[in-house]
Parts: structure tokens; C-alpha cells; sequence
């Protein structure tokens, strides 16, 4: 009956990610996880949301402070297309820079429930930030968007306000 998991800050690595799947895959009712500050490896990080799109009940995930990078933000953007009740997902300082920003935003129209996204602190500039832009008016969930600290010019901004619905609270 777990419905709420904090493994922040832990280093976990490829084993400990498969034991985290594990423990996860059993968790049927799991509702929040936090992931946060674990520098996982491109391998474990595939591996872990491999197992967290197939949680029929996650809603809130947190994995910010792992620094990915947008390799490996490509390789698992996809997987979350399957996370069909997922509202909420923090990736603040995950390195994903543009070319990462441009995989999720190939993912956003996919993006079923998912309400709030923070994308804060990844080195993305207005390119990430117009490939973003055009993928807002497919999301109709979407109600919050963080990219604070992020290296978004006037261009960029502009992309995001022309493009941003009007529900979509914006922190830019």
C-alpha cells in the first residue's frame, strides 16, 4: 500500500536502481516518488523510467538534480508518453540543454494529464525554448511551466508567450 517514496539524495547507482525497480514494480498504489539528487547513469536512469511509466497510479515524480544531460533526457523522453497519470514532473537541473528540451517537447502533445512541469536550471536557450513553445498548444493539461534560470532570450520568450495558452501559468 506505499503511496509516497523519498529515495533523494541517495547515489544511487545501476544496482541500486534495480533494486529500486523492484521495489517499485510491487508498490501498485504509488502515488509520489522523489528521485531527486541520485546521479544516476544513463542505464539506470532508462532502466528506472522504463519501470515508473508502467505505475498505474504515479502522479508526482521528482527527479531534478540528476545530471543527465540531453543524451540521456532523449533516450527516456519517450518512455514518458506511457506515464498516462502523471500530473506533476520536476526535472530542475537535469542538464538537458536544448537538444533535451527539444525531446520533451516532441513528447509534450503525448502528454496526457500532466499539469506542471518545471524545466528550471538547464542550460536551455531560445532554441529549447521555441521547440517548447510550439509543442504548449497540444498539451491541454499543462497548467504550470517553470524555466527560471535557464538561458532564454527575448526570441525565446516571444516563441513562449505567442504560443503559450492562456490557462498556462508561466515562470520565465
Amino acid at each position: 500500500g506505499l503511496e509516497r517514496l523519498n529515495v533523494a539524495a541517495n547515489r544511487i547507482g545501476q544496482a541500486g536502481v534495480g533494486q529500486l525497480v523492484r521495489v517499485v514494480g510491487r508498490c501498485k498504489r504509488l502515488r509520489e516518488l522523489n528521485v531527486s539528487r541520485n546521479l544516476f547513469d544513463k542505464k539506470a536512469a532508462v532502466v528506472l523510467f522504463r519501470c515508473l511509466c508502467k505505475c498505474p497510479e504515479l502522479q508526482t515524480l521528482d527527479a531534478s538534480r540528476n545530471p543527465w544531460g540531453p543524451k540521456v533526457v532523449k533516450r527516456w523522453a519517450p518512455l514518458l508518453a506511457q506515464a498516462s497519470t502523471l500530473l506533476s514532473l520536476n526535472l530542475m537541473r537535469c542538464e538537458m540543454g536544448n537538444d533535451g528540451a527539444a525531446a520533451l517537447a516532441a513528447w509534450l502533445p503525448l502528454c496526457g494529464p500532466l499539469c506542471m512541469l518545471d524545466l528550471s536550471c538547464n542550460c536551455i536557450t531560445a532554441a529549447g525554448a521555441v521547440a517548447l513553445a510550439k509543442a504548449l498548444p497540444s498539451c491541454a493539461s499543462l497548467a504550470r511551466l517553470y524555466m527560471t534560470g535557464n538561458f532564454v532570450d527575448h526570441e525565446g520568450h516571444s516563441a513562449i508567450m505567442q504560443h503559450a495558452p492562456a490557462r498556462l501559468a508561466l515562470k520565465l
